[in-house]
């Protein structure tokens, strides 16, 4: 593995189009190849911003994203972003979503790619389904296909902007634990965003925390083995570093809105 970080981001200042006031000011990350890091912050610090600038859909005003040394100028199949809300093409089947990236830019015949799509979907237990069109599809089996379209594309980076938020509960809990056995089986270097405490804790090598300048405020890393399992949840371990993280977000609120604000992950 390359002592360069997979992923730099340098002193990285945006502002909405038309407005001054920059939503993030002076980031700086870097992100090593083959961790899962989560970054997490209070509402409108600028989390997904700094996902789309890293994936190429925005353009700095200052600074600069380099993916393995490289500027990132616009979106490439090298880092793949797995939006909020399901991004499928609604008259498309499952197959046809899973393979349009690879066959728009003609890297093998078609039944090559069609034959590593049909082996992702037995992977992701969706082979029943690969004839299906989105709107038969639940929100879990949805997310699925997402991820199975951008693995396809065999990105160096992974960026996931809170894939599950809007599932129930138990849906939520069970992609949880299914994309964490991707990444244990893959080793696929990944950006999670997310606003849940426990979610950041169950997934992250190390937990990135922002603040409302849209800088990375502390890094705490996430000692727990893998692979994960819910039953880690209960474990003493979890539960302080949940704790540690909740007084990390707090601080950072607390510099924005005073002494006595809260948290707030929305």
């Amino acid at each position: 593995m390359s002592a360069q970080p997979l992923l730099s981001v340098r002193n990285l200042r945006w502002a909405p189009p038309g407005e001054t006031e920059p939503v993030l000011n002076g980031t700086t990350l870097d992100l090593k190849e083959g961790s899962l890091s989560v970054l997490i912050g209070p509402s409108g610090c600028g989390k997904s911003t700094l996902g789309y600038l890293i994936a190429g859909y925005y353009e700095a005003a200052e600074g600069e994203v380099r993916i393995d040394g490289k500027p990132v100028r616009e979106p490439r199949p090298d880092r793949l972003m797995v939006f909020q809300e399901s991004a499928l093409w609604p008259w498309m089947s499952v197959l046809d979503n899973v393979v349009f990236g690879p066959l728009s830019r003609r890297e093998a015949p078609r039944r090559e790619i069609e034959a590593q799509a049909k082996a992702l979907l037995e992977e992701f237990g969706l082979s029943a389904f690969a004839n299906r069109y989105p709107h038969q599809l639940s929100g879990g089996m949805k997310r699925r296909v997402d991820l199975a379209q951008a693995v396809i594309n065999q990105p160096r980076l992974l960026i996931l902007d809170e894939p599950f938020r809007g599932l129930d509960v138990m849906t939520r809990e069970l992609m949880q634990e299914y994309f964490l056995g991707l990444f244990e089986g893959r080793g696929q270097t990944t950006l999670f965003i997310s606003s849940e405490v426990e979610e950041a804790v169950f997934l992250a090598d190390e937990v990135l925390v922002m603040d409302q300048q849209g800088l990375i405020a502390q890094r705490l890393p996430v000692t727990l083995p893998r692979p994960r399992t819910s039953a880690m949840t209960d474990t003493h371990e979890f539960q302080k570093a949940q704790v540690d993280l909740l007084h990390a977000l707090e601080a950072v609120q607390a510099e924005t809105e005073g002494p006595q604000s809260q948290a707030v992950l929305t």
